[in-house]
């Protein structure tokens, strides 16, 4: 069989309110690809930002064997970038195109990927789509792969059934920087969530209680369980090298952190020396 075309289409915060996973949510285009493809319905992100699970996607790494550790155009990048997928599909005569938003490298730093076009910067839906289309009309070398992309620290591990979280540092209550400002943010915090405290360590049952509402680690009854889980996260940590094992992990120097005691996004950030 000739090597298969790569076309990735990612969306931004796009979550899996569609019609594919059961939701009246008019999608008749993914809803036609989903069909006639594979849907993912145990599919994880590993990361609880956006350059870290990207960059998992792209590299088949966790984000702290990547080194892709915060946000891109804040100053984290791959600690080696001939691990991204264009890498290793270049060789095997693939042409690599690239539409749109990315965010695995910084705005002015995505030459360090390796893609052979980039046939726009713009990632604003329209922009992206428009070029992609125009260049697949227009005809391109085969094998192909392109990208066409549209606009607090923590360890967990899962079993079909439960959910074990870890937390690290010593900052117990919500990093309101990290959730942008907006209504929701609004009412969230009317109603104490900046006060609320979070706990060391959390226990989840992800068949009654899969939006992870009610923490259940202090359960004698689940005892078990939850040491079962803390074996299974310390071997994975262990075997993945988690920079978390040896201590705090610093900000890399030029990274542009918020302050985590702040409020908004949108407050100036200190830029590590």
């Amino acid at each position: 069989m000739p090597p298969l075309n790569v076309l990735y289409i990612h969306a931004h915060d796009a979550g899996r309110l569609i019609a594919p996973y059961g939701h009246a949510m008019p999608t008749p285009n993914l809803t036609r690809l989903a069909a006639q493809g594979m849907l993912f319905r145990r599919a994880f992100c590993c990361g609880p930002t956006c350059s870290p699970s990207r960059a998992a996607l792209l590299t088949g790494q966790s984000p702290h064997a990547t080194g892709m550790l915060g946000l891109a155009h804040r100053g984290f990048s791959l600690s080696d970038y001939d691990r991204h997928i264009v890498s290793t599909l270049k060789p095997a005569g693939y042409t690599t195109l690239l539409s749109g938003v990315q965010h695995v490298a910084a705005w002015d730093q995505v030459d360090r990927i390796g893609y052979d076009e980039i046939l726009t910067r713009d990632g604003h839906a329209d922009a992206a789509a428009t070029a992609a289309v125009a260049r697949l009309a227009a005809g391109i070398p085969e094998p192909f792969f392109m990208s066409v992309g549209c606009i607090e620290p923590q360890r967990c591990v899962r079993t079909d059934r439960w959910k074990y979280v870890r937390r690290y540092g010593d900052k117990h209550t919500p990093v309101l920087p990290n959730c942008d400002d907006g209504l929701s943010k609004d009412v969230f915090l009317a109603a104490g969530w900046a006060k609320r405290t979070l706990p060391g360590e959390a226990l989840y049952d992800m068949l009654f209680d899969p939006t992870e509402s009610h923490n259940v680690i202090g359960d004698p009854g689940l005892a078990d369980a939850a040491a079962d889980l803390r074996q299974r996260l310390d071997r994975w940590m262990a075997e993945t090298n988690d920079p978390l094992l040896q201590g705090p992990v610093a900000a890399p120097s030029g990274a542009k952190v918020n302050d985590p005691d702040g409020l908004s996004p949108k407050e100036p950030p200190q830029e590590i020396p």
